[in-house]
């Protein structure tokens, strides 16, 4: 009985479903590796915090919009929202539109957690617009909002007859407001990266690119997780 209590049992039974489920019985396949992955996404998540970010003008183009170390985005090939309805709701997973999409996950700082001494987190859970999610993967911590604005401008011509340009620039403006990215007056590294660079950097703990296994057993988001669109 202890196995199953041990995080072990959560690595053998996700090396399980990914290795052996996925390929040789899941009926509904798509739905069952974003819940897998999205239980790799959430890896420590109890480890997480709401960490503050350096506020800075968007309308400065030389600033640097770059992601809070607590965002995890992960792109995926099913609507998240319809999947976690499924999961709520306990329906055919197989009847869940295909598509792709982007989600990331953003801590709530409620302070619930501190008060109650407990390492218990909540947790925003967005299914991002397309767009959103294109401007997102550009804010690498390296390109200025100038930079961002020619790259977003080269993909995007016009949104409803609204210029490329307007449409970057409140799109920045938002993903501030929403907390996915702060501004830095200058690039920023990782902490691994510090040691070889000697220019002018601000030091981040940056995300993970490749999520590991943590010791969380549930294979989807938490129950108090909110799932939004912008």
């Amino acid at each position: 009985m202890l196995y199953y209590a041990h995080q072990r049992f959560r690595k053998d039974f996700l090396e399980f479903v990914q290795t052996c489920y996925l390929e040789e019985m899941a009926t509904a396949r798509v739905a069952i590796e974003t819940l897998s992955r999205t239980e790799d996404m959430l890896a420590g998540v109890r480890g997480w915090t709401s960490q503050p970010v350096e506020s800075g003008d968007l309308f400065n183009a030389n600033c640097v919009p770059y992601w809070p170390a607590n965002l995890r985005v992960l792109d995926i090939e099913i609507d998240y929202n319809e999947l976690i309805e499924s999961l709520r709701h306990q329906t055919d997973l197989c009847r869940i539109s295909e598509r792709k999409g982007t989600i990331a996950f953003l801590p709530i700082d409620t302070g619930h957690s501190e008060q109650k001494g407990t390492d218990e987190i909540q947790m925003h859970v967005w299914q991002l617009a397309p767009l959103s999610a294109t401007l997102l993967r550009l804010c690498d911590g390296k390109r200025t909002v100038g930079e961002i604005v020619q790259g977003f401008c080269e993909l995007e011509k016009a949104v409803c007859e609204v210029p490329a340009e307007k449409v970057c620039l409140f799109g920045l403006m938002q993903l501030q407001k929403d907390g996915f990215i702060g501004i830095s007056s200058c690039p920023v590294v990782t902490e691994a990266e510090a040691g070889s660079n000697d220019g002018e950097t601000a030091i981040v703990s940056w995300p993970s690119p490749t999520p590991q296994t943590g010791n969380t057993q549930q294979p989807w988001p938490p129950r108090n997780a909110h799932v939004m669109r912008t």
